[in-house]
């Protein structure tokens, strides 16, 4: 059992790297075991929105708002601002791919 906050794409990384082999080419996926693995988080995101919860909280974004409709205290919005720029990041990853 390993209580660590982390992705299910968390995974391919995570068994790779307990077999040595690497990990590189899965670009949104983290090996939890890993001495680099410093910031615990989970994202969810599905056709209305985004979920991102880290050791801070959770903040849901809902796209039909534009706004976040459940936000534990995060007074500067970083949860918020992090869940956007992944967000763009896997955007502009998958149009690369056209």
């Amino acid at each position: 059992r390993i209580d660590k906050l982390c992705n299910q794409t968390d995974l391919v990384a995570t068994l790779l790297g307990q077999m040595q082999i690497s990990h590189s080419r899965f670009r949104f996926s983290r090996d939890i075991l890993s001495q680099t693995y410093t910031y615990p988080c989970a994202i969810h995101t599905w056709p209305e929105g985004y979920t991102f919860i880290d050791c801070t909280g959770t903040t849901i974004y809902e796209l039909a708002t534009r706004k976040a409709s459940r936000l534990t205290p995060d007074p500067k919005g970083e949860r918020l601002k992090k869940i956007k720029a992944f967000m763009q990041t896997a955007y502009r990853d998958l149009d690369s791919l056209k």
